[in-house]
């Protein structure tokens, strides 16, 4: 194997080392364990840098298989230059593929997790595509967590992976241009560890997939586009996590069979990137039954579109009985069509709300609504015990909910706030809870602020 690329550490890799000498190599062992635990990009290798300190960080680098094998690629750049600025797409760089055949050897027999990432297959870039590609199928026997693109041409290559993913245990496929030729290419047909699939781009129709192990299902916007018939194809009956992308109006079969209801279901996820559908919560609600179904997130990159009683039909239909509710806004929240659905689910005992934006009077008035008073003759969300929020500022009208909560518990039929969850600047939030919550039994955390970009594929 030729000699790995020369990746330099940086001035407080090489300092550390100094002060890492007295360390027992466990710890040591440890702290690499830490940083490589990501999937980093492997043109700037976390395992390289480390093992390029001194001699004895890369005698222990060498040792820990581990190490080398989470990595990601993201071939748009790592493409050779071309004299103007434009970019090759033959082959890929030299250095990038000495790197991949590096973590591949020095990774030994462990379990491999990796991300490809390849924007834009077209005729030019195939072969750095096949370049990159064809090694790590070399080596599917070992792979654990995966994200991969797919289209027809590689149906040669991936035609190796059959009867070799027996360490397999999560997929991400991102397929594009595939057509209903009517072959199957039973490629990840037979992966007895696979729980958790995504399917990004389009529909792979005929990429079988073992529907009866499934507990995790992510689809991105345009296969949520054919959830009905995926949900035929691919029923799933063991899924415990339905995510989904619904950005779009759904296709409808022209007499639409019932889905069989999905009885282990217990988590539903919607993803919307923008109000393009007009009613892209209420037309997948109106496909699914779980009767099991206990959280419910909705997220909105922008508005979020929630129809009047959105919940109703669904709960009614499902016989489920909602505990966890999730909403992420950022522009435009129609808080009416909220509160009437919150009233559709007085069963919740937690609340999370995330606003993504700068203008709070959509979260205040939330706020204002959870607010108990003598005057409430029927409380909303009165068996409420958790409340979660994340907000761009510390907002006066949590102190007035978090008070009113923690009084009005202890009368009959109203549950008493237990846990609040601040994702929110947390100097004058303690401040100002500190008085409130003392030797009151409200347990209050400040975790860091929450992303939910990937939730969308």
């Amino acid at each position: 194997m030729s000699p790995e690329p020369i990746i330099r550490p940086s001035e407080d890799l090489v300092g550390s080392a100094v002060g890492f000498a007295r360390l027992p190599p466990e710890i040591v062992m440890e702290i690499f364990t830490q940083c490589c635990s990501e999937q980093y990009p492997i043109h700037a290798s976390e395992a390289v840098r480390i093992s390029h300190v001194d001699s004895a960080w890369r005698n222990l680098a060498l040792s820990m298989p581990t190490l080398w094998a989470t990595f990601s690629i993201k071939i748009a750049q790592l493409v050779e230059p071309r004299l103007g600025g434009k970019h090759i797409h033959t082959r890929l760089n030299e250095g990038v593929l000495r790197l991949l055949d590096v973590h591949l050897e020095r990774s030994a027999k462990s379990s491999l997790s990796f991300s490809v990432d390849l924007y834009t297959i077209d005729s030019e870039m195939m072969p750095a595509a096949l370049d990159l590609l064809t090694p790590l199928v070399g080596h599917s026997d070992r792979w654990k967590f995966v994200k991969l693109p797919y289209v027809p041409e590689f149906a040669p290559l991936f035609a190796r992976l059959i009867g070799r993913l027996g360490r397999l245990e999560r997929l991400d496929l991102r397929v594009q241009e595939m057509h209903n030729d009517g072959v199957d290419r039973n490629y990840f047909a037979v992966a007895p560890r696979l729980r958790r699939l995504a399917l990004g781009a389009s529909l792979a129709r005929n990429l079988p997939f073992p529907p009866n192990q499934l507990t995790e299902l992510h689809l991105g916007a345009a296969p949520t586009m054919e959830l009905s018939q995926f949900m035929t194809l691919c029923p799933c009956p063991y899924l415990t996590t339905l995510i989904l992308n619904p950005y779009y109006p759904l296709q409808r079969q022209p007499a639409p069979q019932p889905l069989a209801p999905l009885l282990h279901l217990h988590t539903l996820i919607l993803a919307i990137r923008d109000g393009y559908s007009r009613n892209p919560t209420i037309e997948v609600l109106d496909l699914l039954t779980a009767p099991s179904l206990q959280n419910l997130e909705v997220v909105g990159v922008r508005e979020i579109q929630l129809p009047r009683q959105a919940f109703v039909a669904f709960l009614e239909r499902s016989g489920c009985t909602l505990q966890a509710l999730s909403i992420t806004y950022k522009d435009n929240l129609p808080v009416p069509t909220l509160l009437s659905n919150l009233r559709a689910v007085p069963s919740l005992t937690h609340l999370a709300i995330f606003a993504r934006g700068k203008e709070h009077t959509a979260l205040d008035l939330i706020l204002q609504s959870l607010t108990l008073s003598d005057a409430s003759r029927e409380p909303l969300l009165p068996n409420l015990t958790s409340f979660q929020l994340q907000a761009t500022t510390f907002r006066a009208t949590l102190v007035d909910m978090v008070a009113s909560r923690l009084a009005y518990g202890l009368e009959p039929n109203i549950s008493r706030l237990r846990e609040l969850i601040l994702r929110i600047p947390n100097t004058e939030a303690a401040h100002q809870l500190d008085t409130l919550i003392s030797d009151k039994g409200l347990v209050v955390s400040y975790p860091p602020r929450y992303k939910r970009s990937t939730l969308f594929i």
